[in-house]
């Protein structure tokens, strides 16, 4: 009989304090990213094989800077607010309950329109967010 791994549970307060600066979050994250970043699931904090989940807020006129992933794909969930995501060379209007799949390679950003703090979970194909490469094209 095989062991199956049993997963992990954790429980955050989503405050404020748990959230660090998106351009501290690793060394190659250009310094002129906006917003907070908070891991919830991946390799090193949860031991994830496969995936790697967060949540990000960006307050209003934030700017995620234009790059793309060369090795893994990213989703996006905004959960609160208004935002601007550029998606392979076009803008969309983003809100609460918009949904955006990233294929491996395409250029995206966010910016954050409305007058309130963009909240979004994101996810990505490899358990470290450093597993799929960052290329700024900006």
């Amino acid at each position: 009989m095989s062991h199956q791994p049993c997963g992990h549970v954790a429980q955050f307060t989503l405050m404020d304090d748990e959230f660090v600066e998106l351009r501290e979050y690793a060394d190659n994250i250009d310094r002129r990213e906006d917003g907070r970043i908070l891991e919830l699931i991946s390799g090193s904090l949860t031991g994830a094989a496969d995936v790697h989940i967060g949540m990000c807020r960006f307050e209003p006129g934030d700017y995620h800077i234009k790059h793309h992933h060369p090795k893994g794909s990213e989703w996006y969930l905004i959960l609160a607010g208004e935002a601007e995501v550029h998606l392979g060379g076009v803008d969309h209007p983003a809100r609460r309950g918009s949904v955006f799949y990233i294929p491996p390679g395409t250029t995206h950003a966010l910016r954050a329109t409305g007058s309130e703090t963009v909240e979004l979970l994101f996810g990505i194909s490899r358990p470290e967010y450093a597993d799929i490469g960052l290329v700024y094209d900006e």
